[in-house]
């Protein structure tokens, strides 16, 4: 097979008249590249062409195609020379369903015919019953007859007439009644025959065509590759986090499985496409972003003096006048995953230094109706340091953590961990962006086997100095940390040591602290953390106090 071009795209809005014959040939869904926001979708086009000149027409591709994305690659047995490759998207017509649309209007028509019987037997039961009601009228109000022009009905004759009467009316108010109860029922079954009608109508799809025109020197196998982007898909890392104790403390591991969510909501269905999940982000931002001058003026003081005073608006427009304009626009940035245990199948990881591929094997399927599909990229058990962390001045309970290290390659994405121990589903996380060698904590929920207990000893209020120029506050507290674990647990325990903001605000820690391993945690002013190493059945405590002092004429925060 020669490899006769690669990579070419001429854009135009209507093909290239070329006197030439036209070969329309199917196109078969072969790879497709998943980015976290958008694809790449690979078809492959093969067909016997002959020599001389050829239009190769692809007409089955998907109308979400990104302009300008198509690309064709090709090989052939024989000598090919391509001028172009001609794209433009066209509406055309869905599936002919006329037959079943005739059939419906028909079924239409004859229950309109029947609503209009209805409306006829109605209308005859209504003019029977106004005659029936004038004759009515005159049998039981005569004419006068005889010589003395009375009237004369009997008892009998009266009984006998209302009811006659009254059987007739019933008899057409009955008819009134089905008719009318028929009406609604056809009306109902008209309906439903209409919007089955709507859903039957024509409709116009998008589709993108490709044309290659191209020259034969002679008879031969051609096969085509035409590659092209889509925005409606992607996919997002989901992890499956376990936790493993080890019978004495050690040995500790998480086990993390990790998967995609993988989705697409194109015209084309991806059934049986070799897929690959790609770090890679087609539409970000390819450029560094620019900083524009960060200029400080007085405009703003120039402003809330005119709010403050409540200027004139000639004023307002005047100062206004006299502060600089800026040079350029100030744009913000932000910095912007026995019996045999099932085993999770690895996927094939290609690192390129730049971005990571996941090859998942077998032939996968991912329906176009938005569902999401997962799959497994792989798992990885990694050696984990356990510790009970406890805030007790906001919560008592103690919180198994596991901390591990990233091994491999390739950095993992962030996405949503579940977090499972012992057989139990605890909740789900979020695992930023780790990348190789780093090491990060996942939390575990409660150590119920770990207990905290913090209790205020010392709570003063008082003056000082000579002429009781300075107020003065001491809280002490005792913070007794029990490890009920049959092996040796290491537990943190924080607390907060106040800090003030001015520099007649003076806040010492109290002489009988007990010394805290490590301060200003996550570089957080104030926040402290001791860290002990406690054995099994044992216990610890921990002492921590502070004193306050500022300016009696001064009003500060209140002292927890």
């Amino acid at each position: 097979m020669k490899l006769f071009f690669a990579a070419v795209l001429l854009s135009s809005s209507i093909f290239s008249p070329v006197l030439a014959d036209e070969i329309s040939l199917a196109s078969k869904l072969s790879d497709v590249t998943v980015y976290p926001r958008g694809a790449r979708v690979t078809r492959v086009v093969a067909g016997e062409v002959q020599a001389g000149e050829h239009v190769i027409k692809v007409e089955d591709l998907p109308g979400q195609v990104v302009a300008n994305s198509v690309r064709v690659e090709g090989a052939s047995g024989a000598k090919l020379e391509v001028g172009s490759v001609d794209v433009r998207q066209v509406f055309i017509a869905g599936d002919d369903r006329s037959g079943e649309r005739q059939e419906l209007e028909n079924r239409i028509e004859l229950l309109k015919d029947e609503i209009a019987a209805l409306s006829l037997e109605i209308k005859n039961a209504n003019t029977q019953r106004s005659m029936l009601k004038a004759l009515a009228g005159q049998a039981v109000v005569p004419a006068p007859r005889g010589e003395t022009k009375s009237i004369i009905i009997s008892a009998e004759e009266l009984s006998s007439l209302l009811a006659l009467t009254g059987e007739r009316f019933a008899e057409f108010s009955q008819i009134t009644e089905k008719a009318r109860i028929r009406q609604r029922e056809l009306t109902r079954k008209i309906d439903e025959l209409n919007r089955q009608l709507i859903q039957l109508a024509p409709k116009q799809q998008m589709r993108t065509q490709v044309a290659i025109n191209l020259n034969a020197g002679g008879a031969g196998q051609a096969e085509f590759r035409i590659t092209y982007n889509i925005n409606e898909a992607g996919w997002a890392p989901l992890y499956d986090a376990k936790l493993t104790l080890g019978d004495t403390g050690k040995d500790s591991a998480v086990k993390i499985v990790r998967r995609a969510s993988v989705r697409q909501s194109t015209t084309e269905k991806w059934e049986n496409v070799s897929l690959t999940l790609s770090t890679a982000r087609p539409k970000g931002n390819t450029q560094v972003p620019k900083l524009s001058p960060y200029i400080l003026s007085e405009y703003q003081q120039y402003l809330s003096k005119l709010r403050n005073k409540k200027r004139s608006a000639i004023e307002v427009e005047e100062m206004a006048a006299q502060a600089p304009a800026a040079d350029a626009e100030v744009v913000i940035g932000r910095a912007v995953m026995t019996k045999h245990k099932m085993e999770f199948k690895q996927v094939a990881e290609e690192n390129s230094g730049f971005l990571v591929e996941y090859k998942i094997s077998g032939a996968v399927s991912v329906a176009n109706n938005g569902v999401e599909k997962n799959v497994v990229i792989g798992a990885k058990t990694l050696p984990a340091e356990i510790a009970a962390h406890a805030v007790p001045v906001v919560d008592p309970s103690a919180y198994l953590t596991a901390q591990f290290k990233l091994e491999g390659s390739a950095p993992w994405l962030p996405g949503t961990v579940t977090l499972s121990r012992d057989q139990v589903f605890l909740g789900k996380s979020r695992l930023p962006l780790l990348n190789p060698g780093q090491e990060y904590s996942l939390g575990f929920g409660r150590d119920d086997f770990v207990k905290i207990e913090r209790v205020q000893v010392t709570d003063k209020k008082g003056e000082s100095g000579f002429i009781s120029s300075v107020n003065v506050e001491e809280r002490e507290y005792v913070t007794n940390v029990t490890n009920l674990h049959d092996f040796p647990m290491k537990v943190i325990v924080q607390d907060q040591l106040p800090y003030g903001t001015h520099e007649d605000i003076v806040v010492e820690m109290m002489s009988g602290s007990t010394r805290p391993t490590e301060t200003d945690v996550d570089k957080q002013r104030g926040i402290l953390a001791w860290e002990n190493l406690i054995g099994a059945k044992s216990e610890k405590i921990i002492k921590f106090g502070y004193k306050v002092s500022w300016p009696k004429d001064m009003n500060i925060t209140p002292v927890r």
